[in-house]
C-alpha cells in the first residue's frame, strides 16, 4: 500500500535520530540507507507517494510512483 513522502520522512527522520543518538545501533548499511533515504524524501513534495517494491534478492526499493524514481534501496539482511 503505497505512502506519502510525509509518513516515510517523519518514521526514518526519528530512526536516523534514533541512530545518532546511539538509541538503536543498527549496521553501517542501514544507517547509510537511512541517512541518504532522508536526504532523498526531503527534496520532494510530501504528498507525494512512495511504494515499497521487494525485490526477489530481498532488497527492498523505495519507488516514487509519480515518475518511478528509487529513493532508496534497504538491503536484505538489515540489521
Amino acid at each position: 500500500m503505497p505512502q506519502t513522502v510525509q509518513h516515510f520522512l517523519d518514521i526514518y527522520q526519528l530512526r536516523k535520530s534514533m541512530q545518532e543518538d546511539g538509541i538503536t545501533n543498527p549496521s553501517e548499511q542501514v544507517k547509510e540507507f537511512t541517512s541518504s533515504f532522508v536526504q532523498a524524501l526531503e527534496k520532494h513534495d510530501c504528498d507525494e507517494l512512495v511504494e515499497i517494491v521487494k525485490l526477489e534478492s530481498g532488497i527492498r526499493q523505495f519507488v516514487l510512483i509519480k515518475t518511478g524514481t528509487v529513493l532508496g534501496e534497504l538491503p536484505a539482511n538489515n540489521t
